[in-house]
């Protein structure tokens, strides 16, 4: 059965973790306009010892599936940093991982609808 109203759980998952920065990780966040030129270019880039954007967008889109076979009638909130969340919004309307910067920044603690198949509003 289902659980009843206003109960949850809390799911930690490493598919939810940061994207790795390599060289840059722990430095100045001036160094992310530099990996995000190369995200431009080449979703698959390692720049650096950079996660690239293909790697991140394939854990965070399996868990995504996970979530739609195991929670399949449950409401299910993702909380990660802006990054991944980003990269995951342009997988879910099927857009190339060159495109996650161009979607809008979520703010600190902003809880935004995953809609697949349309652009986030």
């Amino acid at each position: 059965g289902g659980q009843a109203q206003g109960q949850f759980s809390i799911l930690p998952d490493e598919r939810l973790r940061e994207r790795g920065f390599g060289k840059f990780d722990g430095t100045s966040d001036a160094n992310y306009a530099r990996v995000w030129d190369e995200d431009l270019k080449d979703s698959s880039h390692e720049v650096e010892g950079v996660e690239s954007v293909d790697s991140v967008m394939a854990r965070i889109t399996e868990l995504v599936q996970v979530c739609e076979e195991h929670w399949k009638n449950h409401l299910v909130v993702l909380v990660g940093h802006n990054d991944v969340l980003q990269i995951l919004q342009v997988a879910c309307f099927k857009a190339p991982g060159t495109e996650h910067r161009r979607v809008q920044a979520l703010a600190t603690g902003e809880v935004r609808a995953l809609m697949i198949g349309r652009p986030p509003r």
